[in-house]
């Protein structure tokens, strides 16, 4: 696992595509970017990334279905199964109407 590093002035947006950015996002969606592969893909089961959170895998779901009505994750391919995790980070936007501090 790499550190993490979260950009200040993304730490401070609050929303992007009219959805709040929650500090349980921030997390999820910071952790998940410093962990993706070379070709720039994530593989984590939903029960692990709960589990180094801090939160439920319910909760991990909720905040990943967020992150992809964002536009901040896209599914990479088809897994079988429902506990993994197969997605790339977009970059945050900083500027539009999605984005906001």
């Amino acid at each position: 696992m790499n550190g993490l590093t979260i950009p200040f002035e993304h730490f401070q947006t609050n929303k992007i595509a009219g959805v709040n950015f929650t500090a349980v996002m921030k997390l999820v969606y910071f952790f998940l970017d410093a962990n993706k592969n070379q070709d720039g893909v994530i593989h984590i089961s939903q029960t692990d990334l709960a589990d180094m959170v801090g939160v439920t895998r319910a909760t991990i779901g909720k905040v990943i279905n967020s992150l992809k009505e964002m536009g901040l994750l896209v599914k990479s391919e088809q897994v079988a199964g429902n506990d993994i995790l197969n997605y790339k980070t977009l970059p945050i936007r900083q500027y539009g109407r999605g984005y906001s501090k």
